[in-house]
């Protein structure tokens, strides 16, 4: 969603145009190298990237991805989860809005799409695969649709495996039109393990052991690596992803837990954990954006202007969020001016930001 403000302390005016930018210490996810530079962007696109000698002390990383996640466990409306998201320099998210579905079937689906669109945060979903009625002809008709990446976890891994057509249809959907196929399928080890990959799943976010995790990702599956606000696996997986490459999900969220950090927060605890600092922004920039073929992930010329600066490559401290060129949120404020939110559909609980006590999620502030 582009906003159309500019901020004259970020552009250079050449002629009749403002060429926006920002400095720092730029973190190239490809070749791996971190130096001063100055990145330059025009409506909502990188033009170009300029080596300087020197830079501010703060660092540009491309803007933060959730390769899995479901907004309904936040009790928050998509409007305000993505406020909290983007403060925390997440960018863009792929939901799985299966929570949704299961609750209000289609009419939850909508609502998840159109609550989505009223905010700069780029929401990309997976089509949910457990929901009753919802048939591979359903599904084929949502993949075909841009908002959709993916085919949602398939849960029913024991339905997969015996060849159900209620679960395979929906798969066999999934791979002919070149999507990927979520996995979830905690503890699934050996020939079982064979057959649900050789069945067409992609990835898998349920590992709780870096044995599980390695085993998982040399049989060709992406691993993401959890940390909800109900299973806390980052830290036992960290020797799996010391020399792996993964990706970084938070899965079911609680409100307060959002409050206290989002990716920002999982990459905090993959450096302190020993991960290198541009293997940890990998997992959150370059590698889910590849797994999903997102337009994301990679600052270069040509790419979307999804930028987050942070102070350093430990705390992983949010200075500044920009979305398409636009910034969106700075030093813990939010910034942008979008339509006003869309009214919550009764059907779901929800839960008020005011009163939360960030010091009760586990998580550290977000001025950590």
């Amino acid at each position: 969603m582009r906003t159309g403000m500019s901020f004259p302390p970020y552009g250079d005016t050449i002629g009749s145009i403002v060429v926006q930018h920002v400095n720092g210490y730029f973190v190239d996810v490809i070749s791996g190298a971190i130096y001063p530079a100055c990145v330059n962007f025009f409506e909502g696109k990188i033009v170009r990237i300029d080596r300087k000698l020197t830079a501010p002390d703060q660092y540009i990383l491309p803007g933060l991805i959730d390769s899995h996640c479901h907004v309904e466990s936040s009790h928050l409306s998509p409007y305000r989860y993505a406020e909290q998201a983007i403060l925390h320099g997440t960018t863009a998210v792929v939901a799985d809005p299966s929570p949704a579905s299961a609750t209000a079937g289609a009419r939850g689906l909508d609502y998840m799409m159109e609550a989505g669109r009223y905010t700069p945060l780029k929401f990309h979903y997976t089509v949910p695969s457990d929901i009753p009625g919802l048939g591979w002809e359903q599904v084929r008709a949502l993949l075909s649709r841009d908002e959709f990446v993916g085919l949602g976890e398939v849960t029913d891994h024991e339905g997969l495996l015996e060849e159900q057509q209620s679960v395979t249809g929906k798969v066999e959907v999934a791979y002919q039109m070149g999507k990927r196929i979520d996995g979830h399928a905690p503890g699934l080890r050996g020939y079982r393990l064979d057959r649900y990959i050789m069945g067409g799943v992609t990835s898998d976010h349920e590992c709780t052991t870096p044995e599980e995790a390695a085993e998982k990702h040399r049989k060709g599956m992406t691993i993401a690596l959890r940390e909800s606000s109900a299973s806390r696996d980052m830290r036992a997986l960290i020797p799996f992803a010391l020399d792996n490459p993964h990706l970084y999900a938070t899965d079911h969220l609680r409100a307060r837990d959002l409050v206290g950090g989002h990716i920002d927060h999982l990459l905090h605890m993959a450096v302190e954990g020993g991960i290198d600092p541009v293997q940890a922004v990998r997992a959150a920039t370059v590698w889910p954006a590849r797994h999903y073929g997102l337009e994301a992930g990679v600052l270069e010329v040509g790419a979307p202007a999804d930028i987050t600066v942070v102070s350093d490559l430990r705390s992983f401290k949010v200075l500044e969020t920009w979305i398409d060129g636009d910034l969106v949120a700075r030093n813990g404020e939010l910034l942008y001016l979008g339509s006003m939110p869309m009214p919550v559909d009764p059907l779901f609980p929800t839960t008020r930001l005011s009163g939360i006590d960030v010091r009760a999620s586990g998580r550290p502030p977000a001025s950590r």
